[in-house]
């Protein structure tokens, strides 16, 4: 991983947007492992 700030303005959008992507599916996930578990209960 470069520094940060040499990246182009480009480049850092992509870096921040993957992250937030992983982030979201992963709570996506959660989710639906939640609900998964609500329904084997019901």
């Amino acid at each position: 991983m470069r520094d940060y700030y040499s990246l182009s303005e480009r480049e850092r959008l992509q870096i921040v947007l993957k992250s937030e992507i992983e982030r979201q599916s992963i709570r996506h996930k959660a989710t639906l492992a939640k609900l998964r578990l609500l329904a084997a209960l019901i």
